[in-house]
Order: structure tokens, then sequence, then C-alpha cells
């Protein structure tokens, strides 16, 4: 079987049990993690076409007292807030009413910090400058 592109054959080092672990992905059984933690590297691997799609480099083991603490109160997750269609304007207040109300629940004292984005697609019927003049109504409103 030729290499598809985009991807390299299974190296043999990953045969070495000793510096590799070797994990299984939960959703897609084909797919398994070869982690090396003390070198810093994994490789993700299609077992099924025995072709690394991946190489991952992380901090090696040795490095990881360098790294910063994630604050103990950080959002497990980001959240999403809604969507709306720009040209329904009271659904547009509303949503950008809740989503105003949940960056101030989430900047109390019980977590670390919030942040926000707005995110604005033109779509395919769009003229040209349509969402920019849409986020920017959605960031004055």
């Amino acid at each position: 079987m030729s290499p598809k592109a985009g991807s390299v054959n299974l190296p043999d080092e990953l045969s070495d049990q000793t510096a590799f672990r070797k994990v299984r992905d939960e959703h897609r059984e084909e797919y398994v993690y070869y982690v090396n933690e003390k070198e810093g590297i994994q490789y993700t691997v299609d077992e099924k076409n025995r072709l690394v799609t991946l190489i991952r480099y992380v901090p090696p083991a040795s490095d990881i007292r360098l790294k910063c603490r994630d604050p103990e109160n950080r959002l497990p997750e980001p959240l999403k807030v809604g969507e709306y269609l720009s040209n329904n304007r009271s659904a547009r207040n509303r949503l950008l009413d809740d989503f105003a109300r949940e960056l101030i629940r989430y900047s109390s004292t019980t977590y670390a910090s919030a942040g926000g984005y707005i995110l604005v697609y033109g779509g395919r019927t769009a003229r040209p400058g349509e969402a920019i003049r849409d986020g920017d109504r959605a960031r004055i409103v």
C-alpha cells in the first residue's frame, strides 16, 4: 500500500514498548496514540492503514516544571451562548444581552477571568462589507 498524501509510514521505533505508551482513541478505534513523555513526542497512527497522521511535539517531562500553572478556577471548556441571523434585530439584541450577562457572571470571583468572542460570517448571499457592519453593530449594542 502506498502512503497517502500528507502522511508518513509507521516508524520502526514505535514498536519499542518501553519508550512509548500506547493509547487508543476513544472515538475512532483505528487511531492510536504513541506517547513518549520523556522525549516529548506523540504520534497519531491510523492502525488500519499503518500510517502516521500527526506528529506532535510537547514539552518533555524534564521541562514540565517550567510550565505556568493553570488557574485553579478556570472554566473547563468554552461556552457557546447562541446564534442569530443579522436581519432579526430583536433576537440579536436578546442574545447579545445574554452574552453580556454570561461575561459578567463568569468574571465574578468564582472564575479567574472571562473573555468572549463574537464570530460573524457573511454567508453565501452577503454583500461586500456586510459581515463587518454586523460585527460592528454587535460590538456597540
